[in-house]
């Protein structure tokens, strides 16, 4: 009986709760690259130079803390290839 729960459970998740879930991540998707690309429609026509300046910053200090979290550059003894990353920098990583 125990196992005819279960399978019914991977039946129903694989035919209707796995693609009903994947339709909602596509439409958050969407709606995040809408905005985004409504955005910078929006800084485009007011201010270009500016709005790129400020976007590559962003990129870079997003790059920045990537590699922060990583422990690739500032880490010094906690350096992935040295031993295991820091505990709190992999939780935010």
């Amino acid at each position: 009986m125990q196992n005819r729960k279960w399978i019914l459970f991977s039946l129903v998740m694989t035919f209707f709760g796995i693609p009903i879930l994947t339709q909602f991540l596509a439409a958050v998707v969407a709606m995040l690259g809408v905005g985004l690309a409504g955005i910078i429609e929006v800084c485009n026509i007011l201010i270009t130079p500016t709005s790129y300046l400020l976007l590559n910053i962003f990129m870079l200090a997003l790059g920045a803390l990537m590699l922060f979290f990583s422990g690739r550059v500032w880490a010094g003894d906690s350096a992935p290839e040295k031993r295991e990353i820091a505990v709190w920098r992999q939780c935010l990583f």
